[in-house]
């Protein structure tokens, strides 16, 4: 029995220490942290090969461990940089000119390969991710399943021989990086050169897209055109927008001469520049001479942010708004039908219905390569979404079962929303309001004392609080059935859009010069048709 314990034991000592002396490697947490380490700076390394094949770059900012580089959709990536000797992961070239991951060892740099003896392209879908097995030397897995300790395969150096960790090795494969002359000069760890150009122009896109654009000084900007609205999928419509080589950007309208020029599609962007003016315009990406998407472009001053004492913090002008002079037409913003994210021009005076749209051509430029895009009154026809998007200066009205709509029946009701929306008009981080919103500006219908009230010298509705005066233009409306200008003669009112809608109708804030009527001085409890060409003042998105 003695000899039987003995003989086990012996064998079991073996099976330990048959595996490379596996049972002599332990895993540290310092070790575990440089492996984490690594792979973090291989993905950074990878962000960065993407993004310079895909985006332009905006700034750059050169340490000495490293490279900070933001690109103009905001996104940052850094990469570190290392003299060459101290790079464990680098490159190498291929024989078919390819830039391949690779590995520095003692015999030299060898390329990785995966289980089957394939090179793998930096520019590859396919990542390698390290680690180092149970006997501590290095492998690598390009499989999807990066934790999968079957997938992995151990790497070998230039003699076919495993190596070992140490437990520092770095990914550093950019050896130096220069700024200077608008570009940045990279070497890499395997002696190649690039220069990367810096970008001209300001990202009007960075840290999120929209329908609206404000700009505010004279120079070049761009802007992403590969996504619809703030990129929320809204009524089933995709946010995304295929890039295709029949796509192209021009400018469709604009309320100045020269307000902005050189518009261009160029990888997934609309660029274009500004003049020193205040107006606005309306920028469009044609697939040949159909309108895929449009884009406002609001050429103001930096609106000012206004609190009200509820807390909803509202924009100090109307959407489209060029000034806040009390009795200034600048003060006019643009009209919008309830849903949709394209702007109408209007005008300071009443329009008959025979001449719906006239001060809108008197006073707005078609580009005249869009002849048949100029200001259109289209009656007793609803249009689908996609026709909508086509047409941003066609006035859609139909009569459905709730009265005037724009729509095709069933019309949709999700279009805009508490939630900003794919069709929401607003600039990027503001939205159209509820209705609840305005609550502090009237009670039972009629204005507050100290708070709200009408100014019959300038046709506007003024609001204090705090000490802070805000107001809004008594700017009338665009007609349902006819699209003309209403409401800008004696009789004043004040229409602004809210996001909700009752019943196949949408609400919105009334209000006038307080006279005796059903409906009061003040309203927020209507609903109107959607054909309606109502003004917007935005929210800030909580």
């Amino acid at each position: 029995m003695r000899k039987f314990y003995f003989l086990l034991l012996t064998v079991l000592s073996l099976a330990a220490c048959s595996d490379d002396d596996e049972a002599g490697f332990v895993r540290t947490p310092e070790l575990e942290a440089g492996i984490e380490r690594l792979n973090a700076d291989v993905l950074q390394f990878k962000k960065f090969d993407a993004a310079v094949s895909e985006l332009q770059l905006s700034d750059a900012v050169v340490a000495e461990e490293n490279i900070r580089l933001t690109f103009d959709d905001g996104s940052v990536v850094v990469v570190p940089q290392k003299a060459a000797a101290e790079s464990f992961v680098t490159l190498a070239t291929a024989e078919s000119g390819e830039r391949c991951w690779a590995v520095r060892t003692a015999s030299g740099v060898v390329m990785l390969t995966d289980g089957e003896g394939r090179t793998c392209g930096v520019s590859k879908d396919k990542i390698p991710h390290f680690d180092i097995d149970k006997s501590g030397f290095w492998t690598v897995n390009f499989s999807v399943a990066l934790s999968s300790e079957e997938q992995a395969v151990r790497i070998l150096d230039a003699q076919g021989q495993p190596v070992e960790a140490k437990g520092n090795e770095m990914c550093a494969i950019i050896r130096t990086a220069m700024v200077g002359d608008g570009e940045v000069k990279v070497t890499f760890d395997d002696g190649s050169v690039v220069s990367l150009q810096l970008s001209k122009f300001v990202s009007l896109s960075e840290g999120g897209t929209s329908n609206c654009y404000v700009v505010s000084q004279p120079g070049d900007y761009r802007f992403t055109a590969t996504v619809r609205g703030n990129g929320m999928e809204t009524s089933g419509v995709t946010a995304t927008i295929e890039e295709k080589e029949s796509l192209t950007a021009d400018w469709l309208w604009c309320d100045k001469e020269g307000l902005l020029s050189d518009v261009k599609y160029s990888k997934g962007y609309i660029s274009f520049t500004a003049a020193e003016q205040k107006g606005n315009a309306v920028v469009a990406l044609f697939d040949g001479d159909k309108v895929v998407w449009s884009w406002h472009i609001w050429f103001t001053d930096t609106p000012e942010e206004v609190t009200y004492p509820n807390g909803t913090v509202f924009l100090d002008r109307n959407l489209g708004a060029v000034g806040i002079t009390a009795n200034g037409t600048d003060a006019y913003g643009l009209y919008y039908q309830w849903g949709r994210k394209d702007p109408f021009y209007g005008g300071a005076t009443t329009e008959t219905s025979a001449d719906a749209f006239k001060l809108a051509r008197e006073n707005t430029i078609v580009n005249p390569r869009y002849a048949s895009l100029d200001w259109l009154m289209v009656k007793d026809h609803g249009a689908t979404l996609d026709e909508a998007a086509a047409a941003p200066t066609s006035f859609f009205s139909y009569t459905g079962r709730e009265g005037r709509d724009w729509q095709v029946q069933p019309s949709k009701n999700d279009l805009w929303g508490e939630r900003k929306t794919m069709y929401d008009p607003c600039p990027k981080g503001y939205r159209i309001p509820d209705v609840e919103d305005w609550c502090d500006l009237e009670k039972g219908n009629r204005y507050v004392s100290g708070v709200s009230r009408w100014d019959a010298d300038t046709d506007r509705m003024v609001c204090t609080f705090g000490g802070v005066e805000t107001w809004y233009p008594a700017q009338g409306s665009r007609n349902a059935a006819n699209g003309n200008l209403v409401g800008l003669g004696k009789t004043r009112t004040g229409n602004y859009w809210a996001c909700g809608n009752q019943a196949g109708k949408a609400e919105f804030l009334y209000f006038k010069k307080p006279i005796s009527s059903s409906s009061g001085e003040i309203n927020r409890s209507l609903v109107a048709e959607r054909a309606l060409g109502y003004n917007v003042r935005c929210v800030k998105e909580k």
